[in-house]
């Protein structure tokens, strides 16, 4: 006997009882058999995409003092 065809398995979606090299393990942990396998759902897989979330000149407003404090007064 090979290695893996030494016990037998039920298929988790057709109820059969197969040899454990006949079966394998789907994405969601089923056990199944080879000919009944579901492919992973492509709305499952993330887009893979980035956001440019950079800023394009990041210095401050040269007019803009920002360590000013406000004149009370001017208020």
């Amino acid at each position: 006997m090979s290695k893996g065809k030494e016990y037998r398995v039920i298929c988790d979606r057709t109820g059969k009882k197969l040899y454990r090299s006949q079966c394998v393990k789907e994405w969601n942990g089923l056990l199944v058999w080879k000919n009944v396998v579901d492919p992973y759902p492509e709305y499952l897989i993330p887009p893979n995409t980035r956001e440019d979330i950079s800023v394009p000149d990041a210095r401050p407003d040269p007019e803009v003092d920002t360590f000013a404090v406000p004149n009370p007064n001017d208020l």
